[in-house]
């Protein structure tokens, strides 16, 4: 459990980049397969990345409804989907997990 909330951590510390650094996280924990939550949009290149190869599920939080919308639908255009989730969570609200999943 401590790897995943480390993995999590680093998802949300700061802008995943493209070219590989989205694997980043993954290296950094040593955690290669399981739940990577990302909170914010982020490119579909760099949420693909962090699936490393199928053996992570990623799942986005967006803050902004039609902005969540829109990166689904390139989610789906790039065959992701079940992969990577793309979900709207208002700021405001606490993050959609049972206490023990992150």
């Amino acid at each position: 459990m401590r790897t995943a909330t480390i993995l999590f951590t680093l998802c949300l510390a700061g802008p995943l980049l493209v070219g590989g650094e989205a694997a980043a996280p993954i290296a950094a924990t040593g955690v290669d397969a399981g739940l990577c939550v990302v909170v914010g949009a982020k490119p579909v290149q760099d949420l693909i990345g962090l699936t490393n190869g199928g053996r992570m599920l990623v799942d986005c939080l967006v803050p902004d409804r039609a902005a969540a919308d829109a990166l689904r639908a390139e989610v789906a255009k790039a065959g992701q989907t079940g992969l990577i989730t793309v979900k709207h969570q208002p700021t405001a609200q606490p993050l959609p997990y049972v206490s023990t999943t992150v």
